[in-house]
């Protein structure tokens, strides 16, 4: 899976709490669902009353209103299925699926797409070449500058201040091995076995087994001392978690979770399992790993896994003791057909979900 679709754990973790929670209340407005009140920390939601409209997030200290769901119009890439040669990018569907470029064949750029949208499953768009062509992905410690020249369930690793790294797959660094700073994002690293690493004082950082936290996730808290992980016996330290503000209505904090904790590592061991099955193989290197790729070659229960585990290990450490409006309005983001993954990630960096969403629609 590409660093980009992992990177998104970063930005939720150091959401860190300020001084003071804002609280959240249930309210009935039509005007707004997500309003704050003038001069107050509060925040009021209310759920959309309008059939086929959802309410935008995350909270970003605007008010917000409810939006019409829109239908996904955009053109499909290679790999994808099709009925007919106006759906695909390429203008070309060969039985059932969109055709693209083959190796050694152009591959055209459009500011409305990822760079290798143009190729064929399989092979990714040489910029470097001129023009740029069609070639294969890139098997392990080949020379890379993307993890989009790599093959499926590798990336590129690089150190922060190379211009080039090499094509290594994820999770095939043991833990005790010593990893590039960079490739090490609060305590995630998509290299390491476990998946979990840890940042020196000196700025050396190494893989380390999982850790959770050694009270409970989810534990209130005041600072972020209060959230200390088991023992890591390659870091030889307790490690210091987030204390952080969620979704409530008293203003609380909570510990939030380390990563191979809760839905985060049900997340990670759908996309192990994705890599596995070769679907993803069949796609563009753009989306293998979207909603856009499940619908073509996954069941209907991998797209339901596929909304559910995204959603819960992005937000589950935010919707702690939240009102049950919150769960309404995100239930009416996750009913939403045309909900890419790019679109997660744009529309909802901030917020949270949790599990108490009992009346959440995903048949499993």
């Amino acid at each position: 899976m590409s660093g980009e679709k992992l990177c998104i754990l970063a930005l939720l973790l150091a959401f860190a709490a300020g001084q003071s929670c804002p609280t959240y209340t249930c309210g009935t407005r039509t005007d707004f669902c997500i309003y704050y009140a003038p001069n107050t920390n509060v925040v009021e939601v209310s759920n959309c009353t309008t059939t086929g409209t959802y309410c935008p997030m995350p909270p970003s200290g605007a008010n917000v209103t409810c939006t019409t769901k829109a239908n996904n119009t955009y053109p499909k890439y290679p790999g994808e299925k099709c009925s007919a040669s106006s759906q695909c990018f390429s203008n070309n569907c060969y039985k059932g699926y969109c055709k693209g470029a083959q190796a050694g064949e152009y591959c055209l750029t459009s500011s409305a797409y990822l760079r290798n949208g143009a190729c064929n499953p399989g092979l990714y768009c040489d910029l470097a070449q001129v023009p740029a062509i069609c070639v294969p992905l890139k098997e392990d410690f080949e020379p890379c500058t993307s993890d989009s020249q790599c093959e499926y369930g590798t990336g590129c690793y690089m150190c922060d201040t190379c211009s080039a790294g090499i094509c290594l797959e994820y999770g095939q660094l043991d833990s005790g091995t010593e990893i590039y700073a960079g490739s090490c994002q609060n305590s995630y690293s998509k290299y390491c076995e476990d998946g979990q690493c840890f940042v020196f004082s000196n700025g050396t950082a190494i893989c380390i087994e999982e850790v959770e936290n050694r009270n409970y996730a989810n534990s209130m808290c005041l600072t972020n001392t209060a959230c200390q992980s088991t023992f890591s016996k390659e870091a030889q330290r307790f490690i210091t978690g987030t204390c952080q503000c969620t979704w409530n209505p008293t203003g609380t904090k909570y510990c939030s979770s380390f990563p191979g904790e809760g839905y985060f590592e049900k997340f990670l061991e759908f996309f192990d399992d994705w890599d596995e099955s070769e679907n993803a193989e069949k796609c563009n290197i753009d989306i293998a790993y979207t909603d856009r790729c499940i619908r073509s070659h996954g069941s209907t229960k991998d797209l339901a896994k596929y909304y559910l585990y995204t959603y819960m290990y992005m937000y589950e450490n935010y919707l702690v003791g939240a009102p049950s409006c919150v769960a309404g309005v995100m239930k009416s983001v996750l009913s939403l057909s045309s909900l890419s993954e790019n679109k997660i990630f744009y529309e909802v960096d901030n917020f949270g979900f949790y599990l108490a969403l009992s009346g959440i629609v995903l048949a499993l």
